[in-house]
């Protein structure tokens, strides 16, 4: 038997919540593994974006935005783990916070766009200093240190004396602002999809 929902719209909205779900699984065991393991720069920025505009869908068709979103991270950390069990631990802390993040936002905010906005900013930031926290902890003090090092070399060499910022300031500030245009453009998308459905 056919919903009233359904032959009123088209549209399965439970089914395209199931679809989605699965899209963002594939997005993160898939597309995510395959870049981890082709050591692609900027993983975050494809695989976070894809994430950010496939929960703004579920929050879109969903009825209840935060369990929908709730329960398909769940569904989304499982499958990852089983698909792609070599992905290192920082990628399961960004489903996470993307998931809980738009479990919030959705939840909260009426308009869809509004939220897919604000997740796009949260999560390509959370992607930027997570990245940041994770080289720190690594390499420790003397990775800026070499950054600093190799900045002024090609500061020298290019004629200019020692600036007011350094060059992990220049770098640190050049690395934010890339992953909050890719936030607002991520974020705009998704929130512009739901409205062309």
């Amino acid at each position: 038997m056919i919903s009233q929902e359904r032959a009123e719209t088209g549209i399965d909205r439970g089914l395209a919540v199931e679809r989605l779900t699965a899209l963002w699984a594939l997005n993160e065991a898939g597309l995510g593994g395959l870049i981890h393991a082709l050591r692609v720069p900027f993983t975050g920025v494809v695989v976070g974006s894809t994430a950010v505009v496939l929960i703004a869908l579920i929050a879109f068709f969903a009825e209840k935005k935060a369990s929908a979103i709730l329960k398909a991270t769940v569904m989304v950390l499982l499958i990852k783990a089983a698909a792609s069990p070599h992905t290192p631990l920082p990628a399961y802390v960004a489903v996470t916070f993307q998931g809980l993040m738009g479990a919030l936002l959705f939840g909260l905010l009426p308009s869809v766009r509004l939220g897919a906005l604000l997740l796009g900013l949260l999560a390509l930031w959370q992607g930027a200093v997570q990245k940041l926290l994770v080289m720190s902890l690594l390499y420790g003090r003397s990775l800026w240190d070499s950054v600093d090092a190799v900045g002024r070399w090609i500061l020298e060499r290019m004629g200019s004396g020692p600036g007011e910022v350094s060059p992990t300031g220049w770098f640190l500030l050049f690395y934010l602002d890339y992953y909050t245009v890719a936030g607002l453009i991520t974020g705009g998308l998704a929130g512009a999809i739901p409205g062309e459905i």
